[in-house]
């Protein structure tokens, strides 16, 4: 262990050491150390004051800072802009938005210290207080109405609390033991008597604010979620107040009438049973017990030893006498620094309150596998809360001057993502942060490995030291079980033992009355005897006689009464013996139950012990299966943003190929076309031919049926020649169809020839034709295949867009995921919004409602009680403490209603963002912040209304609202709006864009 390690473990003990001291206070020993315990402890100092090199003790906000490197720079935010760190300041510490004087004059000082000059500003202002009212407020009591506790009288308390300094914890262990007989704290009663008295509502808010564990769920049995919460950590809870009630008590008011009043009065109690509603018939038993702590074992009181002998000083006719032994002053002194669970859950509701979530998120969900986002430090926030006697501001003081706090939402990362969420990886840093998460991821995933071998470890230890102490616990049930039995015959015997008593004392009373009357009648007589030798008086004389008659008659009445009390004091004499009987069978078995107790005592501590080591180890596992987690989602970012990559590369490889064949295509339309031109003029040309050897054709069978015709007519004439006398009439007739036949034929050989040319040449034209058709074909095929290439290119390019678009949207969601993680490691700022409270605060800041109801308070204070001339600066601090709560108190039910509209309801812990129609149409039909955003006074309006150059309207705008500068979509709309429209509207225009802005969403949001 290096120094910085060493001196990092014992400053929070020096520094608890030393505080005690700077505060007057002995140190927490019986008695001071000397001797070797004195340079021990001034050797421990030394190493803790030069633990930073520099010879001066570490600071809480560089150890802050220092703690805070956990996550790589490029996942850092960036700081914010200076204004709008004092935005958030200002919410933090004072619960408005700063004002236009306030930021124009942070703005202009550029000395060095600056920053912390104005956390100290902040804090030494009245509304700082009241920022501390209303936390502890809404911590405690969750916006509850007042029921049984008025709110003066709360905020009276409160106000007090925070004026007088009281440390944290005190503060806490104040109402928790608070007096509750009387009303001298009444508001400290609050926490109860609002809550109705009920103890299982009183016992989860107590885990839930003091510890940070909110552990309903295992009333009835083990969580059936959270392994960390047991049932008997609840019922050890519920232990402290399960006896305590409400009862009525009666008071008188300021003006003597009588008053009756709800009383949160606490009984006497046991170790109530148990048992779980998953495993019937197994009862257990607890006296009280802290989380994570062994039981209180307590010492056995007998029945009628457990109250007080009388009932207190000042307090409540009707309301009995608090016991001997108060629980609930046990819980409170059990609540300081030693108790490290009770001091981390503080130091994170601290966190939370400035840094708008907790190490441990939810604030009210402590458990082993919900470890802190950053152990180490909510380590150092502990040790110093500790170390500063539980001084709130102090701690808050340090956080504001960490660079942490100032972190903005932007990392370095996103400078390498685009609209679409996806990261760039060529030439750019991301390809070595990405082998650099992959590095981690190893490196986590063995540190889970040895993690989840020490759980397993620590798990059976536990187990082993859980089986003692339950097989002990089954003794002490049977054990207590016998006890309860006895205390009821005690009680019994006891009630008869007071009813004799009472007949006792009345016998005895009455005979002792009537002994002293006789005496007296006796006396009287005398006396008057003595006045009758004075002077002879017939009266005195008649006096004296009915004198002794009476006291005669009253002596025979002696004897019964004397009767009568010495039988009652026998019977009470007999009572008492009975309730001792008893009371000595009580006590036998409590001293059976001694060593079984001290068993359990010793078997709890081992549990415990075993416990907390499980506790620890499960944890760490749990941190690390956290940030393996975390890490990964990062790592899958930049995967999916790489794989985008290469669906773009593929798509532009794709389109590229598209694009070639739309070329190619064009070159084959075109070649296409050619041999479509081409193919219809040949086969016009083959058609003609074809035209021409079919009329051909038909000519030459024309001729031909010619001469068929002639032929046979011819030889029709030869055959009919033999049948003239003279035969030679028809050889001329002959002679001419053989002209005929001959000119026929000629004519066909004629026409033959052509026809051979002309077949010759048809079939020369059908092999070009052919060629031709088959060329168009091929050109058509290849047509056809490259449209279809491009078909299926389009549909991969659609599917790679697709994919694209998918894994664009995971990446969006991612990235959302990211962010979240990096909100929950505090690496970023935290998008939260304004609480209700600050919400309607900052809204009457800025339009000039709170500043004006201060005053007129100021002039108030000064009309009834003027400051001195010479007054100091307290003073004048006080007077101002005392304008701001007038003022508060003033405007209390406009801010009453945003906790109304805006809170997330009443028992929440914590006030979420959402929307509601009742939201809206407050915002906007509601007419209260409309009318606020009237010009009034010098408010932001006002100003906008009497701005001489249009230039400033968009400044003035956005810096008194947002705290910004305008951008120039802003600057240039909002000088249009202005310098467009007729002079007269200007008032309702600023009207108009002061309403949006405080209605919108950034005005509602903490930069």
């Amino acid at each position: 262990m290096d120094r910085l390690d060493f001196a990092s473990q014992v400053l929070p003990f020096v520094s608890s050491i030393r505080a005690r001291r700077g505060n007057g206070l002995r140190y927490p020993f019986s008695r001071q150390p000397s001797g070797v315990a004195s340079w021990i402890i001034a050797w421990i100092v030394s190493a803790a004051c030069t633990a930073n090199g520099f010879g001066q003790a570490e600071s809480l906000h560089e150890r802050i800072d220092r703690h805070a490197g956990h996550v790589a720079d490029w996942m850092v935010g960036v700081p914010l802009a200076e204004s709008q760190s004092l935005r958030r300041l200002s919410l933090d510490l004072r619960n408005v938005v700063p004002s236009s004087e306030e930021l124009d004059a942070f703005a202009a000082d550029a000395s060095e210290g600056k920053w912390a000059r104005w956390v100290d500003r902040f804090l030494a202002d009245p509304m700082y207080r009241e920022r501390m009212v209303d936390w502890y407020d809404k911590t405690l009591m969750q916006r509850r109405p007042y029921q049984h506790v008025d709110r003066a009288t709360w905020l009276a308390y409160l106000r007090t609390s925070v004026d007088q300094k009281v440390p944290l914890d005190q503060w806490i262990r104040d109402w928790i033991q608070s007096v509750w007989w009387n009303r001298s704290q009444r508001g400290q009663q609050r926490f109860f008597l609002d809550r109705g008295g009920d103890s299982n509502a009183i016992a989860r808010d107590l885990g839930r604010v003091l510890f940070g564990r909110d552990m309903q769920c295992a009333q009835c049995h083990d969580h059936p979620q959270l392994d960390d919460y047991l049932q008997i950590d609840y019922h050890g809870l519920l232990a402290f107040v399960s006896a305590s009630s409400m009862a009525e008590g009666k008071t008188t008011d300021d003006k003597g009438a009588e008053q009756k009043l709800q009383m949160y009065i606490e009984k006497a109690a046991g170790d109530a049973p148990f048992e779980s509603v998953f495993n019937k018939g197994v009862a257990f038993r607890t006296a009280t017990r802290l989380p994570g702590r062994t039981e209180k074992l307590e010492t056995s009181l007998a029945p009628d030893g457990r109250y007080q002998a009388q009932p207190m000083s000042e307090s409540f006719a009707g309301v009995p006498a608090p016991p001997v032994a108060s629980r609930r002053t046990l819980l409170a002194s059990q609540l300081d620094g030693n108790n490290r669970a009770f001091a981390e859950n503080w130091a994170n509701r601290i966190w939370a309150l400035m840094f708008g979530r907790g190490l441990v998120q939810p604030l009210d969900m402590h458990h082993f596998d919900n470890p802190a986002c950053n152990p180490e430090l909510l380590a150092a926030i502990t040790d110093a809360l500790i170390a500063s006697n539980f001084d709130v501001s102090s701690v808050m003081r340090e956080m504001a001057l960490s660079k942490m706090y100032r972190r903005g939402r932007t990392i370095p990362l996103d400078s390498f993502a685009n609209e679409h969420s996806v990261l760039a990886f060529s030439g750019q840093p991301v390809e070595a942060w990405s082998q650099q998460v992959a590095v981690w991821i190893e490196e986590e995933k063995k540190k889970e490995a040895i993690a989840e071998t020490e759980v397993s470890a620590k798990h059976a230890m536990m187990d082993q030291a859980s089986d003692i102490w339950r097989e002990i616990q089954r003794e002490r049930v049977t054990t207590r079980a016998e006890l309860d039995a006895a205390e009821t015959a005690f009680q019994d015997t006891h009630k008869r033992w007071n009813e004799a008593l009472a007949s006792a004392n009345t016998a005895t009373t009455n005979h002792t009355n009537l002994t002293q009357k006789i005496a007296l009648l006796e006396e009287a007589a005398t006396k008057l005897e003595q006045a009758k030798t004075l002077g002879d008086d017939a009266e005195i004389g008649v006096s004296i006689a009915a004198t002794r008659t009476k006291a005669e008659a009253l002596k025979g009445q002696l004897p019964g009464l004397e009767t009568a009390a010495v039988a009652a004091s026998t019977a009470r004499d007999a009572a008492h013996q009975v309730r001792e009987a008893e009371r000595s069978k009580w006590q036998s078995i409590v001293d059976r139950l001694q060593p079984v107790e001290q068993r359990l005592g010793v078997a709890d501590q081992a549990f415990m012990d075993a416990r907390s080591q499980f506790q620890a180890a499960r944890r760490q596992s749990a941190w690390h299966s956290r940030r393996i987690q975390q890490t990964q989602r990062l790592q899958q970012w930049m995967h999916l943003s790489r794989e985008i990559e290469s669906f773009q590369t593929e798509r532009l490889r794709l389109a590229q190929s598209k694009k070639e064949l739309e070329d190619q295509l064009v070159v084959l339309g075109t070649k296409q076309s050619e041999s479509i031109k081409s193919y219809e003029e040949l086969r016009t040309r083959w058609d003609a031919v074809v035209a021409t050897k079919n009329e051909l054709t038909a000519k030459l069978g024309a001729v031909l049926s010619q001469r068929d015709q002639l032929t046979q007519t011819k030889q029709s004439l030869i055959a009919s020649s033999a049948l003239l006398s003279e035969p030679t009439s028809i050889d001329g007739a002959v002679q001419a169809l053989d002209q005929s036949i001959a000119m026929r034929m000629s004519q066909m050989d004629i026409m033959d020839n052509e026809l051979k040319t002309v077949v010759a040449l048809q079939a020369q034209m059908e092999s070009t034709v052919n060629a031709s058709r088959v060329q168009l074909a091929l050109h058509e095929q290849l047509v056809m295949e490259h449209q279809s290439q491009r078909q299926q290119i389009e549909i991969k390019i659609a599917e790679t867009e697709a994919g694209q678009g998918k894994l664009r949207e995971e990446c969006g969601l991612l990235r959302t995921e990211i962010r979240s993680d990096l909100e929950s490691q505090m690496a970023i700022a935290v998008e939260r919004p304004l609480s209700p409270e600050q919400f309607g605060l900052s809204m009457l800041m800025v339009t000039g409602q709170f500043p004006y109801y201060r005053q007129v308070a100021r002039d108030e204070l000064e009309k009834q009680s003027p400051l001195p001339a010479d007054a100091n600066d307290e003073q004048k601090r006080e007077r101002e403490l005392q304008a701001t709560r007038k003022a508060m108190d003033t405007l209390q039910s406009n801010v009453d209603g945003f906790a109304t509209l805006f809170a997330s309801g009443v028992g929440q812990t914590s006030d979420e963002f959402f929307a509601s129609p009742d939201q809206a149409l407050f915002l906007s039909n509601g007419g209260s912040v409309y009318g606020w955003s009237a010009p009034n006074g010098s408010n932001i309006t006002s100003q906008l209304v009497q701005a001489a150059e249009p230039n400033q309207l968009a400044r003035l705008l956005t810096w008194n609202l947002l705290a910004r500068e305008p951008n120039p979509i802003e600057q240039e709309w909002i000088t249009s709006e202005f310098t467009q429209r007729p002079p007269e509207t200007k008032p309702a225009i600023a009207q108009e864009l002061v309403w949006g802005v405080l209605a919108g969403v950034e005005f509602r949001l903490y930069p």
